[in-house]
């Protein structure tokens, strides 16, 4: 007992960096297509160019004013009008496999906020493996917690590196205040590749910023809190799920994307269904169970 007991402690250890390696090799596969993929190789995708730029994927210099569309962006320029442009030496040499350097941050930062969606997907599903009892014989109490917890530190993680991200992004030129202050980040007229106003969906993922530190402290905090405040605190975290969820769809470059949309279903599915399978264990099952105990 007590050597399974010293396993399970040292279990989280080797876990998460292990998590951390294989979900971010992933992630990053997933988005290395967008980036590879940038046929007048100006230093946009074109993805970027036609979803969020509006220019034309097929030619280095859209407004033709002699500099390229890539440049026009990092210049805070409009790619798209001829009289607004800094003058700069044409350079539309290909990037290469891995795209255009300055963009590193921008790729880096997608990556990243699909590997947070993936874990906080894992953490929330061991959340409900755990509190369902459905799953007890294929999965024990004490490794599904364990998961719980690993999961919900590598996801606060991720989310990190993700908003870290744009802070080095010349589009973007997200600041330390508005990752970390709802209602802050004011772009006007910035829209997603969803058509989105990204104001929103920036709101939204700092929201579920604080809810999944809330989601990872409660997890640590569980043995000195009332259950009672526990449960109640802890399942208002959960709302950190569907609202990053949301945040992800809104905001993501990837969002159209049929390999994107593909996770998002499964995430949703896998959690709705989660859910269903707590309802009926937890409350439906017991509840025939005293009706038929009653009635007899």
């Amino acid at each position: 007992m007590c050597l399974m007991k010293k396993r399970r402690n040292r279990f989280p250890k080797y876990l998460l960096p292990s998590l951390l390696f294989t979900a971010m090799l992933f992630s990053y596969s997933l988005t290395a297509s967008a980036a590879v993929k940038d046929t007048d190789a100006d230093g946009l995708t074109d993805q970027a160019e036609i979803q969020i730029y509006h220019t034309d994927p097929n030619n280095p210099d859209t407004d033709r004013d002699g500099v390229s569309d890539g440049q026009e962006v990092l210049n805070g320029t409009n790619p798209l009008d001829p009289s607004d442009s800094v003058p700069h030496a044409k350079n539309f040499s290909n990037p290469g496999i891995l795209g255009a350097p300055e963009k590193f941050p921008w790729y880096f930062g997608r990556a990243a906020g699909i590997l947070a969606l993936i874990l906080l997907t894992a953490s929330v599903a061991f959340g409900l493996v755990m509190s369902s009892r459905a799953f007890l014989t294929i999965i024990p109490g004490a490794d599904s917690y364990e998961f719980h917890r690993a999961l919900s530190l590598a996801s606060i993680i991720a989310v990190i590196v993700h908003f870290a991200s744009f802070l080095f992004d010349g589009f973007i030129r997200l600041t330390f205040a508005e990752a970390l202050v709802p209602y802050l980040f004011n772009r006007q007229g910035l829209t997603s590749s969803a058509g989105f106003d990204t104001r929103i969906p920036v709101m939204l993922g700092v929201i579920a910023f604080y809810l999944i530190i809330i989601l990872i402290l409660t997890a640590e905090l569980r043995t000195k809190m009332p259950p009672k405040v526990w449960r109640i605190v802890h399942s208002v975290s959960f709302a950190a799920y569907p609202i990053f969820l949301l945040h992800g769809f809104m905001s993501g470059t990837d969002s159209k994307e049929g390999w994107m949309r593909a996770i998002y279903a499964f995430s949703f599915a896998l959690i709705a269904l989660l859910i269903l399978i707590r309802i009926i264990s937890r409350t439906v099952i017991p509840f025939f169970r005293r009706l038929k105990e009653t009635s007899f």
